[in-house]
């Protein structure tokens, strides 16, 4: 997965695609999905778009809903630079 091929294990969103690629990079890096941050899986190799949004929880691919969500799991949105947030947390997964 990377900014320029989209991972066909997941369905993506043409023209929205960034906080699908952030969720898709936690859960690369050991996050466990829930029944509030969610996406299918696509079963293809080849990438599949997601014309319609149900293929994953608005949490999963909207960033005022993902921001919303991370923070009422314990994290903390600490500002770096205007353009850069990082989270960070003591709750454990």
């Amino acid at each position: 997965m990377n900014v320029s091929r989209y991972n066909p294990s997941f369905y993506y969103y043409a023209g929205a695609d960034c906080c699908n690629f952030v969720s898709q990079c936690l859960v690369a890096g050991g996050k466990s999905m829930s029944d509030s941050w969610w996406a299918t899986t696509t079963g293809s190799t080849v990438p599949l778009a997601d014309t319609d949004y149900s293929k994953s929880g608005i949490s999963w691919r909207y960033v005022p809903s993902f921001d919303s969500y991370w923070q009422s799991k314990g994290y903390a949105k600490i500002r770096i630079t205007s353009t850069c947030l990082l989270y960070t947390s003591d709750a454990a997964d």
